[in-house]
């Protein structure tokens, strides 16, 4: 199980295509902003794991750091003309990218300061080792595309949305999520969280799909021995 199309999309100010909107049930859940010519724009989504620990994808914080700056903004809706980002520093884990079976598509942005809203939790380790087996189907949540209008046209309206999404395969590091609810993610949803039903707790982020945000998309998991390693080098700035 390869990760394939990275979901996000810089300057396009790229939830969840089928999804609900959110309407504050994950407050946790923000945007990764990127400088631009013009301002600032969503470059994905991501979830705070900590009070000055915003996680989401490696490729969404290196991202950050070929644009020159990283910054965070929480809330059901993105408004440029009332949102206060805060400044981060965008940290990607180190081994991301080199062993295909373990892409370590995760990275941080260590806040400035702590985030206005209260953080959600990290997993125990083998968390997700029976998701697909029980037929769990975690809460993805993202602020990316959120509609459809023709097979690669798709519509940002700037909100956070949700769904439920089934788990039909995982590796030791990989989940596989199906888009067999109807909800399918798409660009600006990497590193977005996918919880545990009824939680809290985030088990994974989102990773890729396919050009056409159909099928399934492949999120990074948080219970790993890896993630494990990659996070706890922030241990000090996790303790809540």
């Amino acid at each position: 199980m390869a990760v394939t199309v990275a979901l996000t999309a810089t300057a396009a100010a790229n939830g969840v295509i089928g999804g609900s909107l959110d309407a504050g049930r994950h407050q946790a859940v923000g945007a990764l902003l990127v400088p631009t010519p013009n301002g600032l724009v969503p470059e994905c989504s991501g979830v705070l794991v900590s009070p000055r620990v915003f996680l989401t994808a490696g490729h969404c914080t290196n991202a950050a750091l070929a644009a020159g700056g990283a910054y965070v903004v929480f809330g059901d809706e993105l408004k440029p003309a009332s949102w206060t980002p805060l400044h981060g520093t965008a940290v990607t884990d180190p081994a991301y990218g080199h062993d295909s079976a373990d892409p370590h598509d995760l990275g941080v942005i260590v806040l400035d300061q702590n985030a206005p809203v209260a953080p959600a939790a990290l997993p125990t380790a083998g968390a997700a080792d029976r998701l697909a087996k029980d037929g769990v189907a975690p809460v993805s949540v993202g602020y990316g595309y959120s509609q459809r209008l023709g097979n690669k046209d798709f519509v940002y309206d700037g909100l956070r949305h949700a769904a439920a999404m089934p788990v039909v395969s995982e590796t030791s590091t990989l989940l596989r999520i199906s888009s067999q609810t109807g909800a399918e993610l798409c660009f600006g949803d990497s590193g977005g969280p996918q919880y545990l039903p009824g939680s809290s707790t985030v088990v994974s982020v989102t990773s890729g799909g396919n050009t056409v945000c159909k099928g399934s998309a492949t999120t990074t998991r948080l219970d790993s021995a890896s993630a494990r390693g990659f996070l706890s080098l922030f241990a000090s700035l996790l303790i809540r």
